[in-house]
């Protein structure tokens, strides 16, 4: 039997780094089925809200220490039923976020920190904070470990957020981003091209993968977010899945690269701006993957 290529990472949940943080980031908990509570707390939070319905599981807060706070796994916020088993599925609730997967989506995100990519960075998770856990079941009969995954990020918009927001909205979102980034209005694309296929760029040098690579696994400071089928070296695809086809499947996302960044485009009504968008993947990939470089080079000859 083929040994396996991947070295097991410790995990540690969020309760146990430091006393009550749960309630120092948030103050959520699941109290029944999917429905939440703010916990009383001395630290001055505003109330979490749902951005959009993007976000149907998950809730952003604004936190003096801790910045922007997403707290996934809250229970499905949209329509009446909070948790609803998948009929395709049978080890997924819709609105809860199970503890393997959050516990991979931690260790992804310190692979990315540790190596510099830009991203969102998961803080932790609490483990079994409903009640109701022990009745909690998937299709298949096993038992759901709910969790509550914390993830801090200079934005709290993803890319496509934006078609549900008005222009007033837009604004106040893209003054945010423009003073946390230090960038400015006119080359706001560009930076954000730039930044995005610098990190594609960076994984892709250490073997690494991003199948979810998507204008909504993107926030609009051009952090990659989402880590459930981000595969590293150490950190194999949820299915267990070795990183295979790794040249055409790192193609496909420069071509994801390239919606995101007609997406924006659009959302900016700066349409004309597309045609400098291969360009900008092009000078903005440096140290990629050779062969994706060729297939960018092919891109450019036939634009």
């Amino acid at each position: 039997m083929r040994q396996p290529l991947f070295k097991k990472i410790s995990i540690t949940p969020l309760k146990e780094i430091e006393k009550n943080l749960l309630e120092q980031i948030g103050g959520w908990k699941i109290i029944g089925w999917g429905n939440t509570q703010t916990i009383k707390s001395d630290l001055p939070i505003t109330q979490p809200h749902v951005i959009s319905p993007l976000h149907g599981r998950s809730a952003w807060i604004m936190n003096p220490k801790w910045g922007a706070v997403s707290i996934k796994g809250i229970g499905w916020t949209i329509g009446n039923i909070p948790e609803l088993p998948s009929p395709k599925d049978s080890r997924m609730i819709f609105g809860l976020y199970e503890r393997e997967s959050a516990a991979r989506e931690w260790n992804v995100s310190q692979y990315l920190e540790q190596n510099k990519i830009r991203s969102t960075h998961v803080l932790g998770y609490a483990e079994d904070i409903n009640p109701l856990k022990d009745s909690l079941r998937f299709i298949d009969g096993s038992t759901a470990h709910s969790t509550l995954l914390y993830t801090k990020s200079i934005s709290p918009w993803r890319v496509a957020d934006l078609v549900w927001m008005n222009e007033i909205e837009k604004k106040i979102a893209f003054s945010i981003i423009m003073k946390a980034c230090l960038w400015n209005e006119k080359d706001f694309i560009s930076c954000f091209m730039s930044e995005l296929c610098n990190s594609i760029a960076m994984y892709h040098s250490l073997g690494c993968i991003n199948d979810s690579l998507s204008s909504d696994n993107v926030t609009l400071a051009a952090e990659i977010t989402d880590f459930e089928w981000f595969g590293t070296p150490l950190h194999p695809l949820p299915d267990g899945t070795l990183l295979e086809n790794d040249t055409k499947r790192r193609c496909k996302e420069i071509i994801y690269a390239y919606e995101i960044g007609c997406f924006l485009c659009h959302a900016l009504n700066r349409e004309e701006e597309i045609k400098n968008l291969l360009p900008l993947i092009n000078s903005s990939y440096k140290a990629g993957d050779k062969k994706v470089k060729a297939y960018l080079a092919s891109l450019l000859n036939n634009d």
